[in-house]
């Protein structure tokens, strides 16, 4: 019997279609402030499908735990030359760019430097007039790679980082 009253909660869950927590989609301008987050999906202001005129929104995205954030892009479009969205390494629009992305051309994998804090920002902006289909990214975290400092003397094995 005892076994039995551990099974009818878990039918009772796949009978009513109730799954575990799903990640959380975040859309900018919209999610408030800093998003702390190591899943979920990032998408232009307004959801992805549509934007509109005249958009100038910042968004960053902290892992809340020193690791380096990284976005892949599952999908982009924007108006070519005009609309645009920029990332920057760290918790402002002050950090190093890390890629600045128009029209069709998918970004890929973006993901901050050990120098970051964790955190990268984004900002997307839209012109005066034709808009394109924005942009869909999932959000995860991974270890920083760690950076590079000149005149510490040594040599450099690893095949990424920054100095």
């Amino acid at each position: 019997m005892k076994k039995l009253s551990y099974i009818v909660p878990f039918l009772l869950l796949i009978l009513f279609g109730i799954s575990p927590a799903k990640a959380q989609t975040y859309i900018m301008g919209a999610a408030g402030g800093t998003i702390t987050d190591c899943a979920g999906t990032i998408e232009n202001p307004g959801g992805y499908g549509t934007y509109v005129d005249g958009l100038d929104v910042v968004q960053t995205i902290c892992s809340g735990s020193g690791q380096c954030i990284q976005l892949t892009f599952t999908d982009f479009g924007t108006e070519s030359g005009y609309d645009y969205l920029t990332v920057y390494d760290g918790n402002s629009t002050l950090g190093a760019v890390l890629g600045s992305y128009t029209g069709a051309t998918n970004p890929g994998v973006v993901t901050t430097s050990g120098a970051s804090g964790g955190c990268m920002t984004l900002l997307f902006h839209s012109d005066g007039s034709v808009q394109s289909t924005g942009f869909s990214a999932s959000i995860s975290c991974i270890p920083c790679t760690p950076a590079i400092i000149l005149g510490q003397g040594g040599s450099i094995s690893a095949c990424t980082g920054i100095i």
